[in-house]
């Protein structure tokens, strides 16, 4: 059963198919500050009750290899989310929410690929899950916490809302945020020929999910 994460799915960079593909606290919404809708008008009407389904979110990230910076793609399958809202307004359905990722959930859509980033990278981590919660949404901004690798940080990510889906963003980094370099090498210097000796960092997340009436 698919759920959000957000956040995570941390591993995509380390691909190893065969294809060309700072600790940081990013400034925070002011608790204080009015927030300040994104979604697109006459989306939500301000009265319908609305709810987070976890049958319906899906976290994609996207990783990169080569001088080229080809792309791969992955998931994580079991997100456990918690202490979410329902609510006629939007932005409140996942403010506090707290989500746990099962790293050995991770999912390239390669059996090989897969076994090898968990052996060489998330076995060599403090830690077997991703942990962490989300901010106040407010003006397209949501700040979420990630505790990854026995780190905790704290991000930016951008948020809009579109057809009665809410659609998250936002770029880590495993060696600046998470001082995750013990694996990544690992998993560097065994894929380093066929990503031509270049592993990026960086991983793009992005989570979307339906946002539906409540379940009676």
């Amino acid at each position: 059963m698919k759920k959000l994460l957000l956040l995570l799915s941390v591993c995509a960079f380390m691909s190893c198919k065969n294809e060309n593909q700072n600790v940081s606290t990013d400034t925070t919404t002011e608790n204080n500050a009015q927030v300040e809708s994104s979604f697109t008008e006459g989306d939500f009407d301000g009265e319908e009750m609305l709810a987070f389904n976890p049958e319906k979110t899906d976290l994609k990230w996207t990783a990169y290899k080569t001088p080229e910076k080809v792309a791969v793609h992955g998931s994580f399958d079991n997100i456990e989310v918690k202490d979410t809202k329902e609510s006629n307004i939007p932005e409140e359905i996942l403010e506090g929410a707290s989500f746990d990722i099962t790293t050995s959930s991770m999912t390239t859509g390669d059996v090989s690929r897969d076994a090898k980033i968990l052996s060489l990278f998330f076995n060599n981590m403090d830690g077997a899950n991703i942990i962490g919660s989300f901010g106040q949404f407010n003006n397209g901004v949501v700040p979420v916490k990630i505790v990854m690798n026995g780190v905790k940080v704290e991000k930016n990510f951008q948020y809009t809302f579109e057809n009665k889906k809410i659609i998250i963003t936002g770029v880590i980094d495993v060696i600046e945020d998470f001082k995750a370099n013990r694996g990544f090498d690992l998993l560097h210097e065994a894929c380093a020929e066929l990503h031509l000796n270049k592993t990026w960092t960086d991983v793009s997340i992005e989570i979307i999910s339906d946002l539906e009436k409540p379940k009676a």
